[in-house]
């Protein structure tokens, strides 16, 4: 009979499809702790777009981030062309961009034909030469540059000035005519590393293909530039960009060779008239990008403000500055937010301490350790290392929370052009903070200070009078506090009014969807609850199981078949859609779940950090449990088993098949073993194993009782005997036949099925006594299985001492010798015997097979206060 059709259970519903465009912000940096990108990519989300930050991978960071609810890429850099510069000192060949670094060689193939066939006439834009006095130029890169100019001639300029025109929009006609002079471009040879950027960043707009393309600074710029010409090669529609210039490039100093600032104000002199839309910080730095630049229009100012909202961190994340500092109310404390470099001044700040008793002073600031080092010798040089304090940065949205309790704030920056016009962020976060501030006297923020009326100034690099304009500060605190927190000064300084001017920008190139997902302006992942679902990755045996185990109460539990792996070089096989597919899942599983269980086959999350283990990694750098999840995969050599064990089964195999046993194991173990040498816990159903494995950790296999079991104490004697299968050594497997025998002579039903015929229906060889294989002691899921259904189990000792920490398996042991003796005498036991034997199994499956037990024991596992992987 049919089912009735009405009872059946209904499908889940599809998703319903994001119908909101994409947009990729790019940013060539780590993404941590630049405030604009974190903040724009909130206010975009706000605006109806699902959006993904593009940064730059590093090897102190993972590839896979988030910030709130927006995921982070970082992509490889492979810096090539930069590394072959830095070693001959030489220029790199000219050409565009290097297609064979993101694309399959036959599509490479076709945009390197497209590139020649489009390729503009040679010669170097003369813009590279604005503002650059000749004589400033090593000899090598002066004569370079000379040389190209003397290769320029009108008819090449006029070829450029045509294919350009007829290639490009009328925006980017508009560019052709502004560097007719030059070949489109050059700056690639100039400063090569700039192409590096470009490969790096055009690989993930074609992964991620996004709808609009929001590229913060300089870096990303010529993949911008690259992707539209991708694009237009292939015949798709334009995907329009914008640029936003953080800093006043042609004035910006820049480390290393002067080649580096010369490649770099040539591309954005080039790229920025390409751009459908560009940004500036500032009014005053908007004008006067238009005049150099000759845009058409004048770039929109987004101010880098803070948000008005405090997003407090947890207490176990991080305290307010001054608690950490260990300083009372009424201890002057000067705070510096921000990178830590020289040329920002922090080194006048604690040169200033020696003229300010009392005063301390903290910077917040970047992680890398040299200026850290020298702040500190500096310190302790002048005798002030007791009131200099370095702590790390936190999330942009907690940055006025976290420096609220300081005293005022500190921007000491030294001269240069770019900061002659910099208003920094730091300004408008000590505001919004509360705090007063002293600026070094550069136009822009000197400027801002006393027309706001929130601080003093003073000269900068002058640690003396650094120092003046402290007391200054100090004397005046109450009037400057008031100035700071009145409604008029805070409101002017909201990156709520930024956010309005980014959705006018955004919205006339593509408009966000009508039913924008709800964004937290300030996401705070300290309140976060802690996650604690698990997600098993993988299609082994043992994954089900374990999914099954986990308690509702300890949270959702899912097992997911890994990512297929691509075909081409892209992170995901599957396209666009599948990659924010993923990366949007990643946000959520890093939201809701606290274990991830993989059984070694990968990857969970495409290629985005490059291996199963290395994404196990990530997952713990996250806070969260991870481990590898070996099951019943046999985890020891053969060879190094026997060093062990010496009389194991495997002892007795001829030497072909003990090769290929070891060639076959030897491949499984490979994940396994490189996870276990970077510090992943592998959990083993094994014991053995986890004896004998450095990292491995026994974990018992879960499985619940059947409901149908003989209660205990039944009167009924021993009626069957079942024989495991499994590997015996030739003198148990010799023992075996007259026990038989012997106990079919009494009328007993002795069961010794196959491997295969067991495995493929298991529940038909029940019976009262069961043999396991006796040579290693290892009671194995089989046993276990048994003993949990009342059976009276015969195994041999463990073979070595166990470490494991667990309750031992209430078994009978024998050995070859004595192995008929045992049974016979298990045979002729009493009822009562038999009833007490069961109940101590029933125990034991309870405390150590149930699926309650084994959800308890892998929390125990992976908990950060568990033993490290190696000890057991």
């Amino acid at each position: 009979m049919s089912p009735d059709p009405t009872l059946a259970p209904l499908p889940a519903p599809a998703a319903a499809p994001d119908d909101r465009p994409h947009m990729a912000m790019l940013v060539g940096n780590q993404v941590v702790g630049d405030s604009r990108v974190e903040k724009a990519a909130v206010s975009a989300v706000r605006a109806g777009y699902r959006v993904t930050i593009v940064g730059v991978s590093h090897r102190t960071r993972f590839n896979l981030d988030r910030y709130g609810d927006v995921p982070i890429l970082r992509v490889p850099v492979a810096f090539r062309r930069h590394a072959a510069w830095m070693a001959l000192h030489a220029g790199a060949p000219e050409g565009a961009t290097d297609w064979a670094a993101v694309l399959p060689a036959e599509e490479a193939a076709r945009m390197a034909r497209w590139d020649e066939e489009n390729r503009t006439g040679a010669g170097l834009p003369q813009a590279v030469l604005r503002g650059v006095a000749p004589h400033t130029l090593p000899d090598a890169v002066r004569g370079r540059l000379s040389g190209v100019a003397r290769r320029l001639d009108a008819r090449g300029a006029q070829r450029a000035a045509t294919a350009q025109g007829r290639a490009r929009t009328a925006r980017a006609a508009r560019a052709a005519k502004n560097f007719e002079a030059g070949r489109s471009g050059a700056w690639r040879s100039v400063w090569p590393m700039i192409a590096d950027y470009e490969d790096g960043f055009l690989r993930a707009l074609i992964d991620l293909e996004p709808d609009l393309i929001h590229a913060h600074d300089r870096h990303p710029l010529p993949a911008a530039a690259a992707y539209a010409r991708y694009r237009r090669a292939h015949g798709l529609p334009h995907v329009p960009w914008v640029y936003d210039a953080h800093e006043w490039l042609p004035g910006q100093m820049m480390p290393g060779p002067v080649d580096q600032r010369i490649g770099w104000k040539a591309a954005e002199a080039e790229l920025i008239h390409e751009a459908d839309a560009v940004l500036a910080v500032t009014d005053e730095l908007a004008a006067r990008t238009q005049a150099y630049h000759r845009l058409p229009e004048r770039p929109a100012t987004v101010v880098n403000a803070p948000w008005s909202l405090r997003a407090p961190l947890s207490p176990e994340e991080r305290l307010p500055l001054r608690q950490e500092c260990g300083l009372a109310d009424d201890v002057p404390l000067l705070v510096y937010v921000g990178r830590l470099a020289a040329v920002r001044g922090i080194f006048t700040a604690v040169e200033a301490l020696p003229h300010l008793p009392g005063v301390h002073v903290a910077f917040v600031g970047s992680s890398d350790v040299a200026p850290r080092a020298a702040l500190r010798e500096l310190a302790e040089s002048l005798g002030v290392a007791d009131r200099v304090h370095i702590t790390d940065y936190v999330p942009s949205a907690s940055v006025t929370w976290y420096i609220a309790s300081a005293t005022a704030g500190l921007s000491p920056l030294l001269p240069t052009p770019a900061h002659e016009s910099a208003v920094p962020t730091k300004l408008r976060e000590y505001l919004l903070a509360g705090l007063p501030m002293v600026v070094s006297d550069l136009r822009e923020q000197a400027a801002f200070v006393r027309d706001q009326g929130v601080g003093t100034v003073a000269a900068p690099g002058d640690a003396v009078d650094l120092a003046r304009a402290v007391r200054e500060l100090l004397a005046g605190l109450e009037d400057l506090r008031a100035t700071v927190r009145s409604p008029t000064v805070q409101d002017e300084h909201r990156w709520e009014g930024s956010e309005r001017a980014l959705h006018r920008v955004w919205g006339s190139l593509v408009p966000g969807s009508r039913t924008p997902r709800e964004a937290d302006a300030a996401p705070d992942r300290g309140a976060e609850p802690t996650p604690t679902g698990l997600l098993v990755v993988g299609e082994a045996p043992a994954a089900q199981p374990l999914v099954d185990a986990w308690a509702a109460a300890l949270g959702p539990a899912e097992r997911r078949a890994p990512l297929p792996a691509p075909d081409g070089p892209g992170l995901v096989a599957g396209g666009p859609s599948v990659l924010w597919d993923m990366l949007d899942r990643w946000v959520q599983d890093d939201r809701t779940v606290g274990t991830v269980l993989s059984t070694g086959v990968g990857p969970m999350a495409g290629r985005a950090e490059g291996s199963v283990v290395r994404e196990l990694l990530a997952v713990r750098a996250r806070g969260h449990r991870a481990a590898l999840l070996a099951g019943e995969r046999a985890l020891v050599e053969p060879r190094h088993l026997l060093l062990a064990v010496p009389d194991h089964a495997w002892s007795e195999l001829d030497e072909e098949t003990f090769d290929s046993l070891e060639r076959r194991v030897r491949r499984g173990v490979r994940v396994f073993a490189e996870g276990a040498e970077a510090g992943v816990p592998v959990l083993t159903h094994r014991r053995l194993d986890a004896l004998l494995v450095p990292g491995a950790l026994w974990l018992p296999e879960p499985f619940v009782v059947p409901e149908d079991q003989p209660e205990d104490g039944a009167e009924e004697g021993v009626r069957s005997v079942l024989v495991l299968p499994g590997d015996r050594t030739r003198a148990e497997t010799e023992a075996l036949p007259p026990l038989v025998a012997t106990l079919e002579g009494r009328g007993l039903t002795v069961h010794a099925p196959s491997g295969p015929r067991y495995r493929r229906r298991p529940a038909a060889f029940t019976a009262d006594v069961v043999l396991s294989p006796l040579h290693t002691g290892d009671l194995g899921a089989d046993g276990a299985r048994a003993l949990a259904r009342g059976a009276t189990v015969v195994s041999g000792p463990l073979a070595l001492a166990d470490r494991t920490g667990t309750t031992t398996a209430p078994v009978v042991t024998a050995d070859d010798a004595t192995l008929t003796e045992t049974v016979l005498a298990l045979v002729d036991e009493s009822p009562r015997e038999r009833a007490a034997r069961a109940r101590a199994g029933r125990e034991h499956h309870a405390r150590v097979h149930a699926p309650g037990a084994v959800a308890r024991r892998l929390a125990e596992l992976l908990a950060p206060t568990a033993a490290a992987p190696g000890e057991h």
